[in-house]
């Protein structure tokens, strides 16, 4: 199939936007590849649902409506974080979309119940004094223990500029979200996972549990990276994407 048949849906994490895919947008598109890197609903430009409707089923549905958009019966698809919980629910509710996923620094698991109080507090915090209110955290917590200032930089001003709405309906949505672990099994499509080695969130060991339960898998581990490894080391992500995706289409 050509490059231009097969498009490459990025999807954002939390509480990031769709310019976290700048430099791989860019460095594929220069390839003759056709990118979409929406934003979900409530960041970036989509305004934002209702946070009663968040879940990641219905943020599964949204992405699935952006690739019919484009005309694609398949698409390659990848998700950070966040991102890669709705790339889960797609393999779910509509596994013939996808001819190849890339699952970056995501984990397949629930959250544990102190994980769910966390973002329920994170989301109360929110609701009563703004997003500027976890955005120092979270900055800290998605980079390496001593990230490059540019870098810091970037991640604060794209957490700040997010919705409350979509920040606290995507805490909610991510808190209830079901166990996959099991899902990676039935992974039946040529499947990249991403990891940072310096990742404070657990995401390495995470990663290193989707990969190995997709036999079609091949593991990244970016050095010098923490959680938000597209931003950190962009060159070394998009080239193994970008390989990546070129053995998917060969």
């Amino acid at each position: 199939m050509a490059a231009t048949t097969l498009p490459v849906v990025l999807i954002h994490g939390f509480p990031l936007d769709s310019s976290m895919w700048d430099a791989q947008k860019q460095t594929m598109e220069q390839q003759g590849l056709m990118v979409i890197t929406p934003d979900l609903p409530g960041f970036g430009a989509a305004p934002a649902w209702p946070v009663e409707q968040y879940s990641m089923d219905a943020l599964a549905d949204y992405v699935a409506q952006v690739i019919a958009q484009h005309g694609a019966k398949q698409a390659i698809v990848g998700g950070f974080s966040m991102g890669g919980y709705v790339l889960l629910a797609l393999l779910k509710r509509q596994p013939q979309l996808l001819a190849g996923v890339m699952f970056i620094n995501t984990r397949a698991g629930a959250d544990s119940p102190e994980a769910k109080a966390a973002r329920e507090a994170m989301a109360a915090q929110v609701q009563a004094q703004g997003v500027q209110a976890i955005a120092e955290a979270m900055a800290g917590k998605l980079l390496r223990p001593q990230p490059e200032a540019e870098v810091h930089k970037k991640v604060l001003d794209t957490i700040l500029r997010q919705t409350p709405a979509g920040v606290i309906g995507a805490l909610r949505a991510m808190g209830a979200r079901p166990d996959s672990v099991k899902l990676l099994a039935d992974i039946d499509v040529p499947t990249l996972v991403v990891a940072g080695e310096e990742d404070q969130m657990g995401g390495a060991e995470a990663a290193k549990e989707v990969a190995d339960g997709i036999s079609r898998s091949t593991l990244l581990s970016i050095c010098a990276a923490g959680h938000c490894t597209p931003l950190e080391q962009p060159e070394v992500v998009s080239l193994g994407m970008t390989k990546f995706i070129a053995a998917v289409e060969a």
